[in-house]
């Protein structure tokens, strides 16, 4: 599962939440994407990456306080205009 923001815009996916849920996002960062992927129904992956095209990417300190979980292993990366903040959980 993936959704996301682009330029401040997002995709319409009629008949489901996605269409008025608030994707949370980071002001001043103009694309967020939001992944999940479960994994035989015992482990699971979450990933965030977010952007400014025009400016820094946001701090591994930002995506930890807004994204990050209470439990699962963490990895983070800081790039000149993109981070991603990625967790792992396993049952």
């Amino acid at each position: 599962m993936v959704v996301g923001q682009v330029n401040g815009g997002r995709a319409k996916f009629s008949y489901t939440n996605y269409v008025i849920s608030p994707i949370r996002n980071l002001a001043g960062y103009d694309t967020v994407l939001n992944g999940m992927n479960i994994h035989d129904g015992v482990s699971a992956t979450a990933e965030v990456v977010s952007s400014h095209t025009d400016g820094k990417a946001p701090t591994v300190e930002q995506l930890q306080d807004l994204y990050g979980p209470e439990d699962g292993a963490i990895d983070t990366e800081s790039h000149p205009s993109v981070s991603k903040l990625q967790a792992t959980w396993d049952s």
